[in-house]
């Protein structure tokens, strides 16, 4: 699932009540410890992942940040852009994950928050949720939802940085759930390990003044 993202309205995460997730430790590998929680009345885990990356804060935001370049590391990213800046912590944007020639690709439209407090608390994260937008394209694959789907990041010193990402998505179709959870369960180990080694391929590691 690479960070697979949304579709409807923003009626659907309040519904779901995911706030209050248990989380259960399932797998540790390379030093990332994968989580998956169960969500009332869904068939479709919710998984999330937690690591440390040796690396300053302001270079894993920036590799977060960077659409432009997201598609050359994130897995079975094929597009990535913005549809609508509102805020320079705000915008809406569109994504189109693919998948092996058996299976319709999936695409999302989603909208995009940044909570920022580097410099005092050492925190940064982002958010995603599912909503539509007028400039959205036409589809001819399957338009998936994510509920939820967050980047936390914690600066632990000047070249360690703890992360914390999260998703809860149905990517739709006819795929049955227990397989999607199969794959659920492999992309906080894929996600971060790919963010990992492009974050190492930068050579400005710089941090927040």
């Amino acid at each position: 699932m690479n960070l697979m993202f949304l579709l409807f309205s923003l009626t659907f995460p309040a519904a779901l009540e995911v706030e209050s997730l248990e989380w259960k430790l399932i797998n540790e590998r390379a030093g990332i410890h994968i989580f998956e929680a169960e969500v009332q009345n869904r068939s479709v885990v919710a998984v999330a992942g937690r690591a440390v990356i040796e690396a300053p804060l302001k270079s894993v935001v920036d590799v977060l940040m960077d659409i432009d370049q997201r598609k050359s590391w994130a897995p079975n990213l094929a597009d990535a852009r913005i549809l609508e800046r509102k805020t320079e912590h705000e915008w809406i944007e569109y994504n189109h994950i693919a998948t092996p020639f058996f299976v319709s690709d999936r695409d999302f439209v989603v909208a995009a928050r940044v909570q920022s407090n580097p410099r005092r608390s050492g925190t940064w994260s982002i958010h995603y949720e599912s909503t539509a937008h007028t400039k959205e394209p036409k589809t001819s694959f399957v338009r998936g939802v994510v509920y939820r789907a967050t980047f936390q990041l914690k600066k632990l010193g000047f070249d360690r940085t703890e992360i914390w990402a999260e998703a809860f998505v149905d990517p739709k179709g006819a795929i049955p759930k227990w397989i999607v959870n199969i794959f659920q369960r492999k992309w906080p180990h894929r996600a971060i390990s790919a963010l990992q080694k492009q974050v190492s391929r930068r050579k400005d590691q710089k941090d927040f003044k």
